[in-house]
């Protein structure tokens, strides 16, 4: 039996409308809405969250009602036959709040329903701090932080508040970073739904091939019947986000010690030596006893020794003299040990990836 669906005529309308009358596409972009609710998670279904906390309706009725909610609300007949979290926890006066937030540190941090209670009661999940950086650096490593602090010094605070005020994955909150910072190029607003669909199913810390870029694209490019152009859209804003995904793994890269993990981290992420370099650099900036911390550089000189250092192994030795010739006695000395650094991280590198 074909599965019915609660049409909203005037709604389904403004979809065509903003299609040029296409009815076929205005009815996908319509059911578009339910997928992106499901995928962005803020009511999920009472059995998905059941299920991820392994309890049943009578046992999740019975740890919750310890979590009473503010005031209770008489709920129609009709209202509820609804099988959402919202609807179960007005239904049996459970605060929604404790209810999702166990559901979500669960199901996105993988901790089971006692570790999840006992995060929200010992207060580790304060509103001002929502997300514990113990957690963080647990699914995402030490570069975690490193990677937030580089996102604010280059301007971009979203993705730390995202992460701040709402309890998600790096995927959602880079995501809907770049929904916010890029709503022009992701007009009519439906592109920000399928953008968002197919970005949250790219992960951080996995290597995606152009290839199966294109392919993941072109399905949603096909099932939504998306144009040239929409599709054009829905790429760039996904260039953006794998290019922040990249320096997180770039981040992630430069803040792991252990060279048995740099090897495994280099594999995962399909790094070349250009990407090692790299995220030599990013060590370098975020590093409080970096070499240019204690220099007078001017940063236009910093970059400039820093393309000269990453592109010394192309040189030949007598373009190498000329170029250490223009240096201040300063930059020389910097050069000097910014090679000799860079040549022990790359060396360590190198020495992991044959094992």
């Amino acid at each position: 039996m074909a599965k019915k669906h609660n049409w909203n005529l005037k709604r389904l309308k403004k979809y065509a409308d903003m299609v040029n009358g296409d009815v076929k596409k205005a009815t996908k972009i319509y059911l578009l809405k339910q997928n992106y609710k499901t995928a962005i998670d803020t009511n999920p279904q009472l059995e998905k969250v059941l299920t991820e906390l392994q309890l049943s309706e009578e046992e999740a009725i019975q740890i919750f009602s310890e979590y009473p909610a503010a005031k209770s609300i008489v709920l129609s007949d009709s209202d509820k036959k609804r099988k959402d979290l919202n609807t179960f926890c007005m239904r049996y006066s459970i605060d929604r709040q404790i209810m999702y937030e166990t559901y979500r540190i669960s199901y996105i941090y993988q901790k089971n329903l006692t570790d999840a209670l006992n995060l929200i009661k010992t207060k580790k999940w304060s509103k001002k701090q929502r997300l514990a950086s113990s957690l963080l650096c647990e699914k995402y490593g030490n570069g975690i932080e490193e990677y937030i602090i580089m996102q604010s010094l280059e301007g971009r605070e979203t993705i730390e508040r995202e992460l701040k005020q709402n309890i998600c994955s790096l995927e959602e909150a880079i995501a809907k970073t770049i929904i916010e910072e890029n709503k022009s190029n992701l007009a009519p607003s439906y592109l920000e739904e399928i953008f968002y669909l197919i970005a949250i199913k790219i992960k951080a810390q996995e290597y995606i091939s152009y290839e199966e870029l294109e392919k993941l694209i072109e399905k949603h490019v096909q099932y939504y019947l998306l144009t040239g152009e929409e599709k054009e859209k829905t790429k760039t804003s996904l260039d953006r986000y794998l290019e922040y995904l990249y320096q997180y793994q770039l981040c992630d890269l430069a803040c792991t010690k252990n060279e048995d993990r740099r090897a495994k981290k280099i594999k995962q992420y399909d790094f070349t030596d250009d990407d090692i370099i790299e995220a030599f650099f990013i060590r370098e900036k975020l590093d409080k006893n970096s070499i240019f911390q204690k220099t007078s550089l001017s940063e236009k000189r910093r970059n400039a020794l820093i393309y000269l250092v990453a592109s010394w192994q192309w040189l030949k030795e007598d373009e190498k003299r000329k170029k250490t010739e223009t240096l201040k006695e300063e930059e020389q000395y910097v050069l000097e040990i910014l090679l000799t650094k860079i040549d022990d991280f790359t060396r360590s590198c190198d020495k992991s990836r044959l094992r």
